[in-house]
């Protein structure tokens, strides 16, 4: 097989994984380069005027029409020259071996390989398992782990000042663990000097033994079979109903205050109804028994706005109950008709009063908890009687 020099041409194809032109071609070196171009660049290649394919025709065309040999015997003859060169030019390429095809291209795609044609070696590149596409994947699982690598690492005299002040912190709790032990060891010794002692005090005719058997002198006094719980709690029971004839209760009592209602104003509606501020009870020991509760009424002052004589039309009541809603009230303080008189010849406005109910009402008003109050079905003689800071209150007698 007669051998042939591989040409310095480009090759050009498309690679339809990176969906682009690429062009092939050996270096000076004879090493194979593939590089990527455009199609503007494939096209200026192909009608190179020197190279491309008008040149290639016009040769050829040359060729059929000169006389001779053919061009198939030129070809196959095993020494060719070119002629029509300068003498400089015939002289280098004279100087040039002939270099077989097979060896250049051994020399291309180094050790290895044996007669893979070009197609091959570009199949080889574009290999999903081991080509430039595997090794992309590889490059880009690199890229993945280096992006997540801060832009600018801590050099080594960072790290360096990391680890010493770690190792500082373990020597400061290695330190506090040796006092712990150091401690230990201190109340270990304190142990043993006491179970020393004890064993002293246990010992027969020791200080303890001698203590037990006094108290053993004790129970042996005690009958062999005492009184069981239930009936010592009768005793108890006795003891303190006899005493409890004998000292005499001591009852007392607290006073609780709701906040003022700044104006209650009276009309002549005798069945309108004035709810005042809610009562909260707070205090009152547990296990105490209420003896009387009753209710307490302040009124700042009285006025008039009417410009006659004026006062309570009809007898009414102050009413308490422990629910919200008022559902099941009960009468603290009985007001009589004609109360909180206004002459108002004499003035339009009068001092008020402070009124303390006869009614116990223990039964609504039970002990801690909130409690509401209402001037119930209550009116004047004349719009308005208007009473001013108003307030109630209760007192709770027990013991």
């Amino acid at each position: 097989m007669t051998e042939r020099a591989i040409p310095r041409r480009a090759i050009f194809g498309w690679d339809p994984d990176a969906e682009q032109w690429v062009k092939i071609q050996a270096d000076a070196n004879g090493k194979l380069q593939i590089t990527s171009t455009t199609l503007d660049t494939v096209l200026g290649e192909i009608q190179n005027e020197t190279y491309g394919l008008e040149a290639l025709k016009a040769a050829i065309d040359a060729i059929e029409g000169g006389t001779g040999a053919t061009a198939q015997e030129v070809w196959e003859y095993s020494t060719r020259k070119l002629s029509n060169l300068d003498d400089a030019r015939a002289v280098l390429i004279d100087s040039i071996p002939d270099l077989a095809l097979e060896a250049t291209l051994t020399a291309i795609k180094g050790e290895g390989w044996t007669d893979e044609n070009i197609k091959e070696i570009v199949d080889y590149l574009g290999n999903a398992t081991y080509g430039l596409s595997a090794l992309k994947t590889l490059i880009d699982m690199i890229k993945e782990k280096t992006d997540n690598l801060p832009i600018d690492p801590a050099d080594q005299s960072a790290v360096e000042s990391v680890i010493l002040t770690a190792h500082s912190t373990t020597n400061t709790k290695i330190d506090g663990v040796e006092t712990k032990v150091d401690l230990v060891e201190s109340k270990t010794t304190d142990i043993l000097a006491d179970t020393s002692e004890l064993q002293v005090d246990w010992f027969d005719g020791g200080r303890l033994d001698l203590l037990i058997d006094a108290i053993k002198v004790k129970t042996d006094n005690l009958p062999s079979d005492p009184a069981d719980e239930s009936a010592i709690e009768a005793a108890i029971t006795a003891a303190h109903s006899a005493t409890e004839t004998k000292v005499e209760r001591k009852v007392t009592h607290m006073d609780f205050w709701a906040d003022n209602k700044a104006q209650v104003v009276l009309t002549t509606v005798a069945t309108a109804d004035y709810p005042l501020n809610s009562l909260v009870i707070a205090g009152i020991p547990n296990g105490a028994t209420l003896v009387r509760v009753v209710a307490l009424l302040k009124i700042a002052s009285i006025r008039d706005t009417s410009g006659s004589d004026n006062a309570v039309n009809g007898a009414t009541a102050l009413k308490v109950d422990a629910d919200v809603a008022y559902g099941s009230t009960v009468t603290a303080i009985d007001i009589e008709d004609n109360s909180w008189a206004v002459d108002v010849s004499q003035a339009v406005e009068r001092g008020g009063d402070v009124l303390i109910g006869d009614n116990d009402v223990k039964a609504e008003i039970n002990g801690n908890g909130t409690f509401y109050a209402q001037l119930e079905n209550v009116a004047c003689d004349g719009n308005n009687l208007k009473l001013e800071d108003v307030a109630w209150g209760v007192r709770i007698y027990f013991y």
